[in-house]
């Protein structure tokens, strides 16, 4: 890779960068929206994350630092990002660590966009996908219908494209000990996902073997339908609830095709992210009234909005704070942002008319708040009642604890 020279005024540097900046948000905003639609708005969070680190202060300032110090605005870009990745990567948590490939991902591509760098291409029909590794809007990109298994030398299991396979089904190896020009080089690439093992220019027999676990797995896939519409019971007959997480309807369209037995968390940040200004009563209501149609008598818990910490929205003004996830988030914000969260629990209470719904409020750090939470519900049910609404109030607000405890 050949380095960018600067050009010798910072401020040429610098309207660069804020120039790429641009560019590279309207690249996720329109890769969010396209992740929406394919994959659900859980997954499409991996493009959310960048779009904030966009507007990451610190980043933001390293790289005009490093400009004013002389440096191009890509190599700018691409060294800061490298350094806030470092810092990640050496974090204990798993969690945090598999974030520095967010970093990465988000510099990469302003790199690319000052230096005028295209995409990887894809090829035609189905393959096997080999890599050192794979950046997060990378992996989001992929004609996930025509790969049949990840291999990459990096990675871990807890990184977008390890989450991504096992979300579609499709075995991915991660910090394999594949070289990559043995891949290149062989006729017949293998991955068994049951072992972590590939195989290059397998012999008869070890495909045999391979063919024979494919069947295998194929059959037990197909066993399971006739589990399908069964209730939840173990062996001692206690029932079980078996619920998913979703951020949107389609969620609730696969968890339905997936034979869930109700939605143990709705998360309603993905109703705030991805867009410019605070949803309207009226579109929450239409998300809520869909999912709760599509979860017929299905008990589904809504939790409010949880905001703050590690997910911003900018159009919000939240101040910077020290320790964001103690701050001001979740339930905090609502109660001290009327206009917010009066919208969001009058259009739960509306579109409880059409299913089974209840509420979990987030970030609950003192009494007081929980009473205050529910004298606003009781409240604005009564506003809806003096409207003609009838709601099914008490049923939303008291009884998502109990489906927790398994006693709904």
């Amino acid at each position: 890779r050949t380095l960018p020279v600067p050009s010798g005024d910072p401020a040429l540097e610098k309207a660069k960068f804020d120039s790429a900046l641009e560019t590279a948000r309207q690249q996720l905003t329109a890769l969010y929206e396209k992740a929406k639609v394919e994959i659900g708005e859980e997954q499409a969070a991996i493009v959310e994350v960048q779009l904030l680190m966009l507007e990451d202060l610190d980043y933001l300032d390293g790289v005009n630092m490093a400009i004013e110090d002389g440096s191009a605005a890509a190599v700018a870009a691409l060294d800061t990002g490298e350094e806030f990745a470092q810092v990640f990567a050496a974090m204990d948590d798993a969690y945090m660590n598999a974030r520095s490939a967010d970093i990465r991902d988000m510099s990469h591509r302003i790199y690319d966009i000052l230096c005028g760098n295209t995409g990887f291409q894809i090829p035609d029909g189905e393959f096997l996908l080999v890599a050192e590794d794979l950046a997060p809007s990378e992996t989001i990109q992929l004609p996930r219908e025509r790969i049949l298994a990840f291999v990459t030398r990096q990675g871990s299991s807890s990184s977008h494209t390890a989450i991504l396979a096992r979300t579609l089904n499709i075995p991915s190896l991660v910090q394999s000990d594949i070289l990559l020009n043995v891949a290149e080089e062989c006729q017949i690439l293998a991955v068994d996902g049951f072992t972590g093992t590939w195989y290059a220019d397998p012999d008869e027999e070890t495909m045999a073997m391979l063919k024979e676990k494919q069947a295998a797995a194929a059959a037990d896939r197909q066993a399971l339908e006739a589990y399908r519409g069964k209730e939840s019971i173990t062996k001692s007959g206690k029932k079980i609830i078996l619920a998913a997480n979703i951020g949107s309807p389609e969620d609730a369209e696969a968890a339905v095709a997936a034979d869930c037995e109700g939605v143990g968390l709705m998360r309603s940040e993905f109703l705030y992210l991805g867009r410019d200004t605070l949803p309207t009563e009226d579109e929450l209501f239409e998300a809520y009234k869909k999912v709760a149609e599509i979860m017929g008598d299905r008990p589904v818990v809504i939790r409010t909005l949880d905001i703050g910490a590690d997910k911003q929205v900018s159009y919000m003004g939240l101040e910077q704070e020290e320790n964001p996830a103690l701050g001001l988030r979740g339930l905090r914000i609502c109660l001290t942002r009327e206009e917010i969260f009066r919208p969001q629990l009058r259009a739960i209470l509306l579109a409880s008319t059409y299913g089974n719904l209840l509420v979990m409020f987030p970030m609950v750090a003192s009494v007081w708040e929980l009473k205050a939470a529910k004298a606003l519900c009781a409240k604005l049910r009564k506003e809806l009642e003096d409207e003609g609404v009838q709601c099914p109030g008490k049923q939303v607000f008291e009884y998502a604890m109990n489906f927790y405890q398994g006693e709904y």
